[in-house]
């Protein structure tokens, strides 16, 4: 089976995340996908859930009151934590840094 991976930043509302979701859960009749969400999830929202779907949300961002975009009020282990999933991809801190690689 195929692998995809799809990512989907959102700032300022939720369409995009909205239209993400639905792509993913199309993909995901035929591949293993792993949904990767760089904003912030509202609540009530649910990603599609389904055996050939993982979900990784990033510590997202938002924008501040003159719209700058800026990190959301998040635990330091989100940024500093490996992270593996299922088909080998792995998520984990760079050195010395808060930011993640893949």
């Amino acid at each position: 089976m195929d692998r995809v991976f799809f990512y989907c930043q959102h700032v300022l509302g939720i369409g995009h995340l909205v239209r993400s979701a639905e792509i993913v859960r199309e993909l995901s009749r035929d591949c293993r996908v792993l949904f990767v969400s760089g904003g912030e999830k509202p609540d009530g929202f649910r990603f599609p859930e389904n055996k050939n779907i993982e979900v990784l949300q990033l510590p997202p961002l938002k924008t501040d009151p003159i719209s700058q975009i800026c990190r959301c009020a998040i635990p330091r282990e989100a940024w500093t934590k490996p992270r593996h999933f299922a088909g080998g991809c792995c998520c984990k801190p760079l050195p010395s840094s808060s930011r993640m690689f893949w």
